[in-house]
């Protein structure tokens, strides 16, 4: 989806559009995400979001942009980050770690949005955690408070972090 002024905008910057029928199963998130994973050489992964509450109330669009960021191929890469409105989602697979880029005192969020997590570690946080489980049905993990060089890791499953 990208309105006309998107579109002459991205043709201006020499940018390539993958144009796609509208009836589709996929999110276009997804489909970008899809071909971002499928380059090899790419490590890291930042999503730019529109999320305008004012034009787009569109809480299940949403909902799909963070479920996809949990998607298991995007496992390979060190950081998966996203800047959806005003808030940033850092999403932690097994195996990495993510450093928050956040001051002292900023309230963040641990959530278990795609299943179980199991042997969480919090550093630089009020409440840091050890080998702790969340669960998606529990909120355990909501509102805490930035120290300082605060990391977050995950032994099984996938972490999502909120930056509101």
């Amino acid at each position: 989806s990208i309105s006309a002024a998107g579109r002459m905008w991205a043709y201006a910057n020499g940018l390539s559009i993958d144009e796609r029928s509208a009836a589709k199963d996929e999110t276009d998130t997804e489909i970008a995400l899809a071909t971002a994973v499928a380059e090899e050489d790419i490590d890291r992964l930042l999503v730019l979001g529109g999320l305008d509450r004012l034009v787009d109330d569109r809480l299940d669009h949403l909902l799909a942009t963070v479920a996809a960021l949990g998607h298991p191929a995007l496992a390979r890469l060190s950081s998966v980050r996203a800047v959806l409105g005003t808030s940033e989602v850092v999403v932690v697979h097994p195996g990495h770690e993510a450093r928050l880029a956040i001051d002292a005192g900023q309230v963040f969020s641990l959530l278990a949005l795609h299943g179980a997590c199991h042997g969480v570690f919090l550093s630089g946080a009020r409440w840091p955690l050890a080998g702790a489980s969340l669960a998606g049905h529990h909120t355990r993990g909501v509102s805490n408070v930035a120290e300082d060089d605060t990391v977050v890791g995950v032994a099984d499953g996938i972490v999502t972090v909120v930056i509101p």
